[in-house]
This record gives C-alpha cells, sequence and structure tokens, in this order.
C-alpha cells in the first residue's frame, strides 16, 4: 500500500522486533525543530517525522495547511502501514495527531499528545496572545535558525493553521481513543497548562497526564525528555 501523493517523511534508525516505531507530528508543520529528538529516539527504534502540510522542504504543499486536512493526511499515511507504531505529535501536530488516531486505529500501540493546543483560555486572539510569552519563556533562542528556513515557506499560509487549530476541541475526541494515552507539556507551557492536560487525560478510556521540564518547545529544548518519555509507553518492550 501506498501513502499520501506528495507526502514527504524524513526516516531515521531501524525497525526493532517487539518494539513500535515512532511517529512523529511536528507543530505548526515545521519539522526542522524535531532534529534532536530524532536521534535519540532512532538509538533504539524507526522513528518517522511526517512533513506535514509540507513546509519542511521546498514544493507544493500535500494537503491544506489547517488540522483536519493535516489529520486527513496523517490517517492515510496510517493505513498504508501495517503498526504498530508509537503515533506522537506536538502543539498543533497534536491535534492532527489526536484526529488520526481517531480515524484509524488500528496500527497504533500508543498516542502521546505533546504541548496540545489550546487550552479553552487560548481559543480567542486577545487569550492566545496573553500566553504567547509564558509559552516560550523557558525556550532556547538556538532552535530559531532550525525552523527559519520552513518559516520562510510557511509564510502567510501560518495563519489558517492558527485559526483551524483555535477552533478545534481536542476534548471531544479524546473520549474516542482506543489505545494508551498521554497527555505531556513543559510545566511552563501556558498554551496547554495542567489543569488541561489532566482533563484531557481524565478524558481518555486508557489515559495520564505528564508534566516535562521547560515551556512549550519541549521537543526541542527537552528533547531527552520527550524521547525519555516515549521510550516510556513504549515499555516494556523497549530495550534498556
Amino acid at each position: 500500500m501506498s501513502g499520501p501523493r506528495g507526502l514527504r517523511a524524513r526516516v531515521a534508525g531501524q525497525p526493532v522486533p517487539g518494539v513500535p516505531g515512532v511517529v512523529l507530528v511536528p507543530g505548526l508543520g515545521l519539522p526542522g525543530y524535531l532534529r534532536r529528538l530524532v536521534p535519540l529516539l532512532a538509538a533504539w527504534t524507526r522513528v518517522t517525522v511526517l512533513d506535514v502540510p509540507g513546509f519542511g522542504r521546498p514544493g507544493p504543499l500535500v494537503c491544506a495547511p489547517t488540522v483536519p486536512a493535516m489529520a486527513a493526511t496523517v490517517a492515510e499515511w496510517l493505513r498504508s502501514r501495517p503498526g504498530p507504531v508509537l503515533l506522537a505529535g506536538h502543539s498543533t501536530g497534536a491535534q492532527a495527531a489526536l484526529r488520526a488516531a481517531v480515524e484509524v486505529p488500528a496500527p497504533l500501540a500508543g498516542l502521546v499528545l505533546v504541548g496540545p493546543t489550546f487550552a479553552p483560555g487560548c481559543r480567542t486572539v486577545p487569550g492566545l496572545l496573553r500566553a504567547v510569552p509564558g509559552s516560550y519563556a523557558r525556550d532556547a533562542p538556538s532552535q530559531v535558525p532550525y525552523a527559519l528556513p520552513d518559516l520562510a515557506r510557511a509564510r502567510a499560509r501560518l495563519v489558517p493553521m492558527v485559526l483551524s487549530a483555535m477552533a478545534d476541541r481536542p476534548e471531544e475526541l479524546v473520549p474516542r481513543v482506543g489505545v494508551p494515552l498521554v497527555a505531556a507539556a513543559g510545566a511552563g507551557d501556558r498554551f496547554c497548562p495542567r489543569p488541561w492536560l489532566e482533563q484531557l487525560a481524565a478524558l481518555a478510556p486508557r489515559g495520564r497526564a505528564a508534566t516535562l521540564p521547560g515551556s512549550h518547545n519541549v521537543p526541542y529544548t527537552h528533547a531527552g525528555s520527550v524521547a525519555a518519555l516515549l521510550r516510556e509507553v513504549t515499555a516494556p518492550s523497549a530495550p534498556r
């Protein structure tokens, strides 16, 4: 089976018998900032970063820059894979991963939502702007050069993505997730504070919340903590 036409993916590491591969969906469609996380995961399993909607490289987008369109593309890709895989998304990528997991649960070993956006208080423009300073306060400036090429390709197309994320209601989908779910975020993340994580986790049939160091962009600033969490979710099958 083949996946969505035009979908590009970065693959690292090798499949390990008995260990699910990890599939990552980046936030805002900007895969560059995941470069610290990928090699940590590739040390113990195969990891795939899906470039949706396609800002990671020059060329046409694989789908519209909205959360529902990204989710449909991820779901189509999942249908083409036998699994099992651990699906993990960050920020708006977590929203897309959640929708895809509800649509195509069969190949999934679990679902991890890192910094899932947006808590109800951030679903208006004033609320979102109030949350921005705190959400990035503990993020390292060194990530900026890695994100700039993706941002240059995205430009104004980030606007419909953010608007679609603000209109999304993850809490309505979490109860339909049939696989183990972890909702995690940095302790300083104002887009998804601890009460929001606990609410999401409590709604899942098999859910739990986890707090990580840092603020919103923990896959870059605290890649080791995110990698350890993903490895823990695959336990006891992951090698130690």
